[in-house]
């Protein structure tokens, strides 16, 4: 639970930070892929599962070529469900054209097991693309750095990676 209350409170500082800030907030949705990898005692299982995401992000323009989008999405997938908090650099390479690199941090919303944590912690990148003043498209790849699993057995783990792919719309 401590670890959730840490989780929004990050959220909450990363959005009062953009308010200071040159702005614009948006809603994203899309797909959402998610890449299960459980290794254990020399035995190895692996499994992919679709579904959807849905949230907010607040675009902060630093500089004309630089920006800081901290994100808050709920994910979807099959029996899974997450609230994932993206904080993403995002370099403009071409007027319209980005690319994306930062960490994500995950939470697992059903109930973890005794030897689990609902807590993930990704690091990934991406590109978007802005169509016009109010639409963009954006993709990411992240790769999950610490482990699901906390039990003592020190050659098993459990990992999830995760390909995004949506679309959003800025309100101002």
């Amino acid at each position: 639970m401590k670890k959730f209350q840490l989780f929004i409170a990050v959220a909450l500082f990363g959005m009062t930070f953009a308010v200071a800030q040159d702005v614009s907030f948006a809603a994203t949705a899309g797909y959402v892929s998610g890449h299960q990898k459980v290794e254990s005692a020399g035995f190895e299982a692996s499994g992919s599962e679709s579904g959807v995401f849905v949230g907010g992000l607040a675009d902060i323009a630093v500089s004309d070529k630089f920006h800081v989008q901290p994100e808050l999405v709920f994910s979807a997938i099959s029996d899974f469900n997450s609230l994932t908090m993206p904080i993403m650099a995002k370099f403009y390479v071409a007027d319209s054209f980005n690319l994306q690199a930062g960490p994500t941090l995950n939470y697992v919303l059903e109930e973890s097991g005794d030897e689990t944590t609902n807590f993930g912690i990704l690091v990934g990148g991406g590109a978007g693309y802005d169509f016009g003043d109010k639409w963009f498209a954006q993709a990411r790849y992240n790769f999950q750095i610490n482990d699901y699993y906390t039990g003592d057995a020190s050659d098993t783990s459990n990992k999830i990676n995760m390909l995004t792919i949506g679309v959003g719309y800025k309100f101002n």
